[in-house]
């Protein structure tokens, strides 16, 4: 948290932008991610780890359709995966 803050403090005062509460900055776009969108970022109440978003991604899907699917299935990979399948078929 630390060196987040120091680099824009240091992006702050080298150029004319403004640090928000969510860690961007107009100007210059620093973005931290998750913090903003919360189906970017894994939850202590989630029923999932890391490691299952990693494998739904590497399969081709976002992140963020990872983590929706993986919530609306309480954690249920297979469940999860077969849903963004089916979604991505065109008929």
């Amino acid at each position: 948290m630390r060196k987040i803050r120091e680099a824009s403090n240091q992006a702050s005062r080298s150029s004319s932008s403004t640090v928000s509460n969510t860690g961007q900055t107009t100007g210059q776009r620093i973005v931290t991610p998750g913090l903003s969108n919360p189906s970017l970022t894994i939850l202590p109440t989630d029923r999932f780890s890391e490691t299952e978003v990693e494998e739904i991604v590497a399969l081709g899907f976002t992140r963020e359709q990872a983590i929706v699917e993986l919530r609306r299935f309480n954690g249920d990979k297979t469940q999860a995966t077969v849903a963004l399948f089916a979604k991505s078929l065109k008929f």
